[in-house]
């Protein structure tokens, strides 16, 4: 995957508009994949951990408690900001003649992000409805690697964009920050058992020992919502049809 952008940079003189634009598709097209499987997974399953925040996403200052919606606001969301960035960067590096002449590129762009990442991501989502919400949640909160990664690619972006679309080595960094990201993304998983919360009291004053028997508390309430959100979640009234239909 990442030998088409070095490539196009080495022998055809790709911009970093055009890398860029490589990698946020295939960040939109991984978004809507794992948009739609997590769709699937909760329609079918209706476990508990679909109605809890699992990625410390807010929409107001108020988390999240929807995990399809969550994963939405966290990927679809920011590859939508992105993207705009990535227009005025690919108009503010090239003028109307050398746009026209990368539409072919872009074409090609298109074409190969998108079945690469297809390629990549078929056998993964296959049947996940029969997997577990642990393996759900694992796969698909690692897929927004990606997205932070544009973060600083639009960053760069933005320094090429002052350098006149220049600088080799900023292309390059943004290329070695998206093979970091697809490394952490693909590294084996913890099981279950194994999971700890994103944050944990630390003892800082105050006896140790009450610390230390907090923080075991708090593992013990983490690790037992860990289990319960492969359960389905019990019938409701109105309030799941409601809040699924979001």
């Amino acid at each position: 995957m990442h030998a088409v952008p070095a490539v196009g940079v080495l022998l055809f003189g790709w911009s970093m508009a055009l890398v860029l634009l490589f990698y946020w598709l295939e960040n939109l097209v991984s978004g809507l994949i794992w948009n739609r499987a997590i769709r699937r997974h909760h329609d079918r399953t209706r476990m508990r951990g679909h109605y809890r925040n699992q990625l410390g996403i807010s929409a107001n200052d108020t988390p999240i408690e929807f995990f399809p919606r969550e994963y939405r606001a966290g990927a679809l969301f920011f590859t939508a900001i992105h993207g705009i960035f990535i227009a005025v960067f690919a108009f503010g590096l090239l003028d109307g003649a050398e746009l026209l002449a990368e539409l072919p590129w872009i074409a090609a762009l298109m074409a190969a992000s998108i079945f690469l990442t297809w390629e990549e991501l078929r056998p993964v989502v296959r049947d996940v409805e029969t997997r577990s919400f642990h393996w759900l949640r694992t796969h698909a909160s690692r897929s927004l690697y990606q997205v932070w990664a544009m973060h600083m690619g639009v960053v760069l972006g933005g320094v090429s964009l002052a350098m006149d679309g220049r600088g080799l080595l900023l292309v390059f960094l943004f290329i070695a920050l998206r093979i970091v990201a697809d490394v952490l993304r693909n590294r084996p998983a913890l099981p279950a058992s194994e999971r700890r919360p994103r944050t944990l009291s630390i003892h800082i004053w105050g006896d140790p020992e009450e610390a230390a028997e907090r923080r075991a508390q708090e593992l013990e309430k983490f690790r037992r919502q860990v289990a319960e959100d492969e359960l389905p979640r019990a019938p409701a009234g109105g309030g799941e049809a409601t809040e699924g239909a979001r």
